[in-house]
């Protein structure tokens, strides 16, 4: 089985993790909003430097997307998974991945949020090694802030 990361650099890319990342966004923590194609254009052309976006192959099939970039100090990861390759250790891979492609030299923490309802998310950044944080902004929110950290 071959799968992995590719780093998002045309366009066409782009519209992928669109189409991925609306049918997941009943999982999203902030914005469960459908994106269109001229929203998601407008994102990436305004896009940060530091901002990397990735879509994770499987055997040739674009199954998931991630998202890595730099916020106070540490790398705020997130990402998804289209639904039938959930529950089959590929969410899994796919944060190990992220956190280990996407962390630039001299960062140590990893940062995630999460819906505290997702216990499959929740069950699995933890066998990653994420811990659960205080964030005084999520207290309202039902959302969890997680971090890893590395030596």
């Amino acid at each position: 089985m071959t799968w992995g990361l590719v780093e998002v650099r045309e366009f066409v890319d782009v519209e992928r993790v669109r189409q991925i990342r609306n049918t997941c966004r009943e999982f999203m923590t902030r914005d469960t909003r459908e994106v269109s194609e001229q929203t998601q254009l407008r994102w990436w052309v305004d896009r940060k430097p530091d901002m990397r976006l990735f879509l994770f192959r499987l055997e040739g099939d674009d199954v998931g997307y991630g998202l890595t970039r730099e916020e106070r100090g540490a790398l705020i990861v997130s990402g998804g998974l289209l639904p039938e390759y959930r529950r089959m250790g590929i969410g899994n891979a796919l944060f190990r991945l992220l956190t280990l492609t996407g962390l630039p030299k001299g960062k140590f923490t990893c940062r995630l949020e999460v819906r505290i309802d997702n216990m499959p998310a929740r069950t699995t950044y933890e066998r990653i090694g994420f811990c659960y944080v205080d964030d005084p902004k999520n207290a309202d929110l039902n959302i969890l802030t997680m971090e890893l950290y590395f030596a």
